[in-house]
């Protein structure tokens, strides 16, 4: 008789919208709302964080209770889908911060697995070309990559502010069906 195999259960996915503008007119907005309508309607166990929400405490040490819970769920998830623009070819420095801090407190595990969604103004394949130039030995990678996380992928939306309803449409749809398939 063959002991029972365990199934191994779903991770727990944080979704963090790292645009410092959390309004929902925002595409990463719309892009995390689709990512988690995929993952919930699929049963995952899934939290979201706005990081525009999040309050700015002046005084270092003296964390508002919504910094706190973030942080909470992001010591506690077991991989992350981080959606952001591109700032001079890097994340918006409010969300390395926060991923810094998450990272220093981190378990002793190993980098846990991310999927990067990345919007620019300007085109994707642009981008791409520039990276590639670069010597590095991830180079699509290197400007974007966070701290404290593996990138298992990377999706560039290129023109985000000139995309057609159509383009959009796809974007949202790929989203969804990625909140779906999990990790």
């Amino acid at each position: 008789m063959r002991p029972l195999e365990r199934r191994r259960a779903d991770p727990r996915i944080l979704v963090v919208n790292g645009h410092p503008d959390p309004r929902p007119e925002r595409f990463c907005a719309a892009l995390c709302d689709a990512y988690l309508q995929g993952a919930r309607a699929a049963g995952r166990s899934v939290d979201a964080i706005a990081l525009g929400l999040l309050p700015i405490d002046d005084e270092p040490g003296l964390e508002s209770p919504e910094r706190l819970d973030a942080l909470r769920m992001l010591r506690a998830c077991d991989a992350l889908v981080a959606i952001y623009p591109l700032w001079l070819d890097k994340p918006p420095p409010f969300l390395t911060w926060f991923l810094e801090l998450g990272a220093c407190e981190a378990r002793a595990a190993a980098q846990r697995p991310a999927h990067l969604v990345v919007t620019m103004a300007m085109p994707a394949f642009i981008h791409r070309s520039l990276c590639r130039a670069q010597d590095a030995a991830d180079p699509l990678a290197e400007g974007v990559s966070l701290p404290g996380w593996q990138t298992s992928a990377l999706d560039f939306v290129g023109c985000v502010n000139t995309l057609s309803q159509d383009q959009r449409a796809e974007w949202l749809n790929r989203l969804r069906q990625e909140g779906c398939k999990g990790f």
